[in-house]
């Protein structure tokens, strides 16, 4: 495992490299970090870095990573267009870019005009597009509930609500506990901040991205209001993805490992 920092315009990103092999950038949700997914994550990252070189970006304001200067830095496109500096620079070649959630927006941004991304994997999407103006209303109520005091209190009840498998796939109370303790460990100014960028974004338009011809997968599970499965089919109707599945009891996240596998090697 390497772990390094590379700065773009003036940000550093803290990166953690595995494996070898056709280069993943990985992103991960909002108020995650490289180590709750370390906790919990919809892949195996061991098991891929057995075939590929998995290079996981920890985003600005998340985890260990610095506040950016302002909010737009944490906006979607802003965000894609630093890891498409950092691809350019580390890469060297064809690359696959993917995340969960928020991770899966930024990553569908980098997609436009980009001759250097050969696959789009969204692991459950947020609510994007018509569902959008919802969730940002939800975000501003937030924002404006966490410059009163008892900020904590407020972040403690968010944070308590994070739920988003069953035990069968690698969710268990532990984990939402260790999970809940590293986003608490997150400044209450920095929640702010990462929650105004999410009002500032959404997913590019389903006909770009189909424009784009990059290859795409595209993963969901069922209840989790957070991801919902009406986003999942609304992607698939407009015939975003070469490819797409369902997790739950007979396909956790190894079944789901190998079929991201499989898509890389089938689309590279």
């Amino acid at each position: 495992m390497n772990d390094y920092t590379i700065t773009v315009r003036d940000y550093p990103y803290h990166i953690r490299e595995t494996g070898e092999g056709i280069p993943l950038l990985w992103l991960h949700g909002m108020f995650h970090s490289l180590d709750s997914e370390d906790l919990f994550a919809v892949f195996d990252f061991n098991l891929l870095s057995d075939y590929l070189r998995v290079i996981r970006i920890e985003l600005p304001g998340h985890g260990s990573s610095p506040l950016p200067h302002g909010p737009e830095r944490l906006a979607w496109p802003s965000v894609a267009d630093d890891i498409r500096m950092i691809a350019r620079q580390i890469t060297g070649r064809p690359y696959v870019a993917g995340g969960f959630s928020q991770g899966a927006g930024i990553a569908a941004c980098m997609a436009s005009g980009n001759p250097d991304m050969a696959g789009l994997v969204m692991m459950m999407l947020p609510k994007i597009w018509g569902q959008r103006p919802a969730i940002r209303k939800t975000y501003a109520k937030l924002v404006n509930q966490l410059e009163k005091p008892g900020d904590k209190k407020i972040l403690e009840r968010l944070f308590n609500l994070t739920r988003y498998v069953p035990e069968h796939m690698g969710w268990k109370e532990d984990t939402a506990a260790g999970i809940n303790s590293l986003m608490l460990n997150m400044s209450p100014e920095a929640i702010r901040m990462i929650l105004t960028g999410a009002i500032m974004s959404d997913m590019p338009d389903p006909e770009m991205l189909k424009n784009s011809a990059i290859p795409s997968l595209l993963g969901t599970w069922h209840q989790d209001p957070n991801h919902p499965y009406t986003v999942y089919e609304e992607a698939v109707g407009h015939h975003l993805p070469k490819d797409h599945f369902e997790m739950n009891a007979n396909f956790g996240v190894k079944p789901a490992t190998f079929r991201l596998l499989s898509f890389i090697f089938t689309y590279l």
